[in-house]
């Protein structure tokens, strides 16, 4: 039996790890593939290993999705400036005003420093959990399919490069 744990960093909780990822392999087995309305419609049972992963409370639950679609709608927003290339409207910065941070528009971010640098770190963050991910592929990759490691190979190092850039800003 395989061994299981929660990423690092994970918002999951109350849930044991290991009955989780069997659960999760069983679904896989019964359906073919582990797809979230599944996943969803096989953790409402109380017993399932799933069920405390999730909020039941309908209206909590739709009050944390309408958060996650106001997030999603401020970061699909890009602006045109001069027929160029689209860029993002708004940016995510860490401000003392808001616990969680706030969004920004890009043109006030980029010439206050104190934002771009909260832009940048996020962008390093985003570049570090990048890089992270590449790696596990990369591991798995040299392992079950070593004539594909070169390809994932030069993913990570294009990624590497981009966070040493970040890094030198």
């Amino acid at each position: 039996m395989r061994k299981f744990k929660l990423k690092s960093g994970s918002r999951i909780s109350g849930v044991d790890p290991d009955a989780v990822g069997a659960e999760l392999e069983r679904i896989d087995s019964k359906y073919g593939e582990i797809t979230p309305d599944v996943v969803v419609s096989e953790a409402r049972p109380k017993r399932s290993p799933l069920h405390p992963a999730f909020e039941w409370d309908d209206g909590k639950a739709a009050s944390e999705f309408r958060l996650w679609q106001a997030r999603s709608l401020v970061r699909s927003i890009q602006v045109v400036i001069d027929d160029a290339e689209p860029v993002p409207a708004f940016y995510h910065v860490e401000i003392s005003e808001s616990p969680n941070g706030a969004y920004r528009p890009s043109e006030i971010v980029v010439r206050n420093p104190d934002m771009l640098a909260s832009a940048i770190q996020g962008l390093r963050q985003k570049l570090a959990m990048a890089a992270n991910a590449v790696e596990l592929v990369e591991r798995q990759v040299a392992e079950l399919a070593p004539r594909k490691a070169k390809k994932v190979r030069r993913v990570r190092e294009t990624i590497q490069s981009a966070s040493r850039m970040a890094a030198a800003m």
